[in-house]
């Protein structure tokens, strides 16, 4: 049996600081796809988003909480031939979503429907109007810089302050 373990964490407090992981792509899950390999994954929001957008299947990937739980879907997929098969063949009708064609496809529509529509409107723009639209998008990513930064701060502080478990 192929599968790919991808976990970030079992860590619930470290999942709850950074929002599951919600800046993180689904990467893993459709490489696995297009890998022809089970997806064994933490709790991730990108994971749930892109799972369930379009089927909501619990077949897409196995998603595992703690490390005991993981323990227990590998014995399952082990043992359940019928559950790994539905798995591998969800994962190659999902696959058909991820190829390189499409891929470039979704980056053209972006392109043509959003960046450069956007592009145009800003350069129609008043110079003091573009100025303060790059002022407030800098003040946006600095403040989503120091969010991050003190999640992670606050994380490693109770990581520390909290003791180790058994």
């Amino acid at each position: 049996m192929d599968a790919v373990i991808a976990v970030r964490s079992f860590d619930l407090w470290q999942r709850r600081l950074t929002n599951h992981f919600s800046n993180k792509p689904a990467t893993k899950l459709y490489n696995a796809w297009l890998g022809g390999v089970i997806p064994v994954l933490g709790v991730e929001s990108a994971y749930r988003q892109t799972g369930n957008r379009l089927r909501g299947s619990a077949q897409d990937y196995v998603e595992v909480k703690s490390f005991p739980k993981l323990l227990v879907a590998l014995d399952r997929l082990k043992e359940d031939v019928q559950w790994r098969r539905s798995l591998l063949a969800q994962g190659t009708l999902r696959q058909q979503d991820y190829t390189p064609e499409k891929i470039v496809r979704k980056w053209q529509v972006f392109l043509e429907a959003v960046a450069i529509p956007a592009y145009r409107e800003w350069r129609n723009y008043a110079p003091w109007q573009r100025r303060q639209a790059m002022i407030a998008a800098k003040l946006s990513s600095n403040l989503n810089r120091v969010s991050t930064r003190g999640r992670r701060v606050l994380l490693e502080a109770l990581t520390q302050a909290s003791p180790p478990t058994p």
